[in-house]
């Protein structure tokens, strides 16, 4: 590949990245959905105050919530946490690729 075609390609979005963007957005659900269930704002908390959780968010219209963690072990141990403090949970620490 020439130095004309590298520079016109584009980088892959780091992690970092994607937090930036998914950070300076929002989901018009989540305040709804919390008031019919106060249970989201109590899940959104415990993700937002885990160890290492770089963001928490709801997913669509509140099935699900979230958080993005830097490294698997810190997703585990928050995962473990959050099951352990809140066993009536479904609680899942996955990766992305």
């Amino acid at each position: 590949m020439c130095s004309g075609e590298r520079r016109g390609r584009k980088r892959a979005a780091s992690i970092e990245d994607w937090v930036e963007a998914l950070a300076a957005g929002s989901n018009d659900l989540e305040a709804p959905a919390t008031r019919i269930q106060p249970v989201i704002g109590k899940v959104l908390s415990a993700l937002s105050a885990a160890n290492g959780a770089w963001l928490a968010r709801m997913s669509g219209s509140g099935a699900t919530c979230f958080a993005i963690f830097e490294n698997t072990p810190e997703a585990q141990r928050a995962s473990q946490k959050i099951q352990l403090d809140h066993p009536q949970w479904w609680v899942h620490a996955g990766t992305l690729s």
